[in-house]
């Protein structure tokens, strides 16, 4: 599984001048974890469920969500979350 990270549609100033206006995060309330249905099938989780993210920096656990927009064997985080939607700092670190 390939691990990919990016911004979502409202994250384009990498939160330097967008993260205080809390309007612009309407469509997305937290970080998730999107993988494509069938390896959401695969694996026997469903939409919500909790799931560890390991890389080579750190890990941390999030909701998982299925996205036809993800290819099959690949997942995405988006990266510009601020700290009040990450349990740890090392969290944040680890998908850097």
């Amino acid at each position: 599984m390939s691990l990919l990270t990016g911004r979502l549609r409202d994250q384009w100033h990498g939160m330097s001048r967008s993260g205080t206006l809390g309007r612009l995060f309407g469509h997305a309330p937290g970080p998730v974890l999107e993988m494509h249905p069938q390896d959401l099938q695969r694996r026997q989780w469903r939409d919500g469920d909790l799931v560890q993210v390991r890389s080579r920096r750190g890990s941390a656990v999030l909701p998982v969500q299925g996205s036809e927009s993800v290819a099959p064997a690949q997942a995405f985080v988006a990266t510009h979350w601020g700290p009040e939607f990450w349990a740890a700092p090392a969290c944040r670190a680890s998908m850097h």
